[in-house]
C-alpha cells in the first residue's frame, strides 16, 4: 500500500524520484514521512507526511524559530497534525522562562524532520553530483565505496545545503573534486564519536548511526551503488551524547 501511494504521489507531483524517509511514532497515530524532487536533488526537496500511508500532506517549511523551540517540546507526538500544544518560547540560558505559546504539531513535525536532516541525513561520497549548470543530480556512475574508503568519516556527506565554504572542504582531501565534494563531510561533527560505524555480513554491509538521533540508520552495501537512509523513532534528540562519550 505504501509503495503504491508513493508511486501516485510521484506521478501527481511530476517528481523525478520519490523516497520513503522514515516513521515518527505518535501516541494515537504514527507519522510516515516521504520526500521527492523534480529537478535538483538537493534544493528542490519537498517533504510529505501521512498517518495512513495513503493520503499525503505537504509539510510546511521549517523556520529557525520552530527549530529553536523544539528543546521545549518534551511531550510525545500524538499523530494529530492540527493539535496545538503549549511550549516555552525562550532560550536555554534565560533565568526566567518566557510565556507559554501554542505550537501546532504539524509545525513541530516539520521542524523535527528539518533538524534530523540537517544533523543526521547522509549520503556516501560520490552519490550526488553537481553538474556544470549547478544542479545537483544523482550520480548514475556511482559504484559505491570500497572497504578502505568506508572506514573514514570523510567518505560520508551531509545531505543538506552546505554550511561550510567550498574551500574548507577543499583542504580536507588531496583528491578533492568540487563536483562531488561540495557537501559537508561528517568528520567535522562535534563531539568526536557522535557517529558509529559497524559492519555486518562479513564486512559487506556498512551501518552508520548518529548517536544524537536514536533510530537513524544509514546502510551501504560496500562496492555497490546501493545505500539507504531511514529514521524510525520518537523524534527526540539525545542531548546527553557529550556526557556519554
Amino acid at each position: 500500500m505504501l509503495k503504491c501511494s508513493l508511486v501516485i504521489l510521484q506521478n501527481e507531483n511530476h517528481f523525478r524520484n520519490v523516497y520513503f524517509w522514515g516513521k515518527i511514532y505518535g501516541t494515537d497515530h504514527n507519522y510516515y514521512i516521504s520526500y521527492g524532487y523534480q529537478k535538483d536533488a538537493l534544493a528542490d526537496i519537498i517533504f510529505y507526511y501521512s498517518t495512513d500511508c495513503v493520503k499525503w500532506g505537504m509539510l510546511p517549511s521549517s523556520s529557525d524559530f520552530d527549530s529553536s523551540s523544539l528543546k521545549y517540546c518534551i511531550t510525545p507526538f500524538s499523530g494529530d497534525p492540527a493539535l496545538l500544544k503549549d511550549s516555552q518560547n525562550g532560550f536555554a540560558n534565560e533565568v526566567v522562562l518566557a510565556p507559554l505559546i501554542k505550537i501546532k504539531e504539524e509545525d513541530r513535525l516539520a521542524a523535527t524532520i528539518s533538524l534530523i536532516n540537517d544533523e543526521a541525513m547522509i549520503v556516501p561520497r560520490g552519490a550526488l553530483f553537481k553538474n556544470v549548470n549547478g544542479v545537483v543530480i544523482e550520480n548514475e556512475n556511482f559504484r559505491g565505496l570500497n572497504l578502505e574508503e568506508s572506514k573514514h568519516l570523510e567518505s560520508y556527506l551531509h545531505y543538506r545545503i552546505p554550511k561550510n565554504k567550498w574551500s574548507a572542504n577543499l583542504y580536507k582531501r588531496a583528491d578533492f573534486s568540487y563536483e562531488m565534494d561540495f557537501l559537508d563531510s561528517i568528520d567535522g561533527d562535534v563531539p568526536k564519536g557522535c557517529w558509529s560505524l559497524q559492519y555486518e555480513d562479513g564486512g559487506q554491509i556498512l551501518i552508520v548511526r548518529n548517536l544524537f538521533w536514536p533510530g537513524m540508520t544509514f546502510i551501504h552495501v560496500i562496492g555497490t551503488s546501493e545505500y539507504y537512509f531511514n529514521y524510525t523513532g520518537d523524534g527526540k534528540k539525545n542531548i546527553d551524547v557529550p556526557f556519554m562519550l
